[in-house]
Order: structure tokens, then sequence, then C-alpha cells
């Protein structure tokens, strides 16, 4: 990932105010406690600079004093056949086939989630003492299953807004190889009958 990381959080522990985590088993618990007048922004993120990017414009142009803002993230379930980069194992035991249960895929994935998001997201929250809610769902492992995550997600919490980092494709490569980034905004605004904004990146000439 190549935004800098300028925290000194550990996994579970945050000096940003009033920051809540919770651990969202599939979407179910993705109640809110009670309505409010309070706007609720719902931001995907993952480890990418894109979707950082998508968060801090979401800050600078979007949030506004009394909003609760949601970082989502959908960590997939029963993963066998999901490769997964061995930077991202920590300290998960792996056997020398780089073979790892579905269990351990999980508890990796989870461990890396709660690492990029204290690490890179909580300090560009924490900048405009934002309420703000983590929240990481475990679903299926197909695209339309994830989706469906967030969007069951926006519908509970009762979003004002759905932000999604996209990308249109740009290459024959991404419409053969389906790029996350380039489809998946497209999908969930498919999907959700909340408002959806896919954010596109600046791009220079």
């Amino acid at each position: 990932m190549n935004v800098p990381l300028s925290s000194g959080l550990t996994v579970g522990r945050s000096a940003v105010p009033r920051l809540e985590r919770s651990i969202f088993h599939n979407y179910r618990d993705a109640t809110p406690k009670h309505k409010s007048a309070s706007r609720h922004l719902l931001v995907t993120v993952d480890d990418t600079q894109l979707s950082w990017k998508a968060l801090r414009y979401t800050m600078k142009e979007l949030y506004r004093q009394g909003d609760v803002l949601h970082l989502v993230h959908v960590i997939p379930r029963d993963m066998v056949h999901v490769p997964i980069p061995l930077s991202m194992l920590g300290n998960v035991s792996f056997t020398d086939s780089c073979v790892l249960s579905p269990e351990q895929m999980e508890l990796a994935l989870c461990e890396h989630a709660e690492l990029f998001i204290s690490q890179c997201m909580v300090d560009l929250v924490g900048s405009c003492q934002a309420h703000c809610q983590v929240d990481i769902i475990r679903t299926g492992h197909i695209r339309d299953s994830i989706v469906e995550a967030v969007c069951k997600a926006a519908e509970r919490l009762e979003a004002s807004l759905i932000v999604v980092p996209g990308n249109t494709p740009r290459s024959f490569a991404d419409l053969i190889f389906r790029n996350d980034h380039a489809f998946f905004g497209a999908y969930v605004a498919e999907h959700s009958s909340r408002p959806t904004l896919i954010f596109q990146p600046e791009r220079t000439v």
C-alpha cells in the first residue's frame, strides 16, 4: 500500500474520540441502536490508496458535524480458492505448501483489515473529530454476496449515502479479469436502494 503509515496505534486501541469498534458477523447485527437526525455515511474500505482517497474525499466534501461515519470492510468466508499475499499472513502459521484452512485465512484477513484500518483510516477520520464506527462484515466469497452484504448493511444502518471507490476499466485486462474497483461500485449502485457515490480519482492528462 502506498499510503504512509503515520499512526502508532495498535489493533483494538485508538486515540480517535468516540471511535466505536464492532465486528459484525454477516450483516444482520448492523442495525442502528436508535434513530436520530444524524446522517449515516457508509464508506467501503480496503487496503488500497484509492480507498484512502475515497475516504479523504468523503471527509472533506461530504461529512458534516453530527454525521456518523461507517467504515465497512467485507471479509469473505470459505475462501479455499482465494489467493492471499504472504505479507498479509502476519503471525498466522501455515504449512510449507502455503495452503491455509478457511479459518486461518479468515483470521489472517481479519487481522490485516484491523491493521490497515487502524493505521491508515483512523488517523484521517480523527483529524475531523468524526463520530466513526468500524464495521467488519463476514460473508460469502462470491462477488454478489459481498455486494449484498454492503447493501444490506446500508439498509440496516439507514445510510444516507454509500461511498464506493471505483475506477472505470482502463484496459482489456480489466475487462478480462474483472478488476474489483472497476466493477464493484457499479454492482453496489445497481443493487442498492440507497444513494451511491462511486468515487473516481482525478485524472491527469
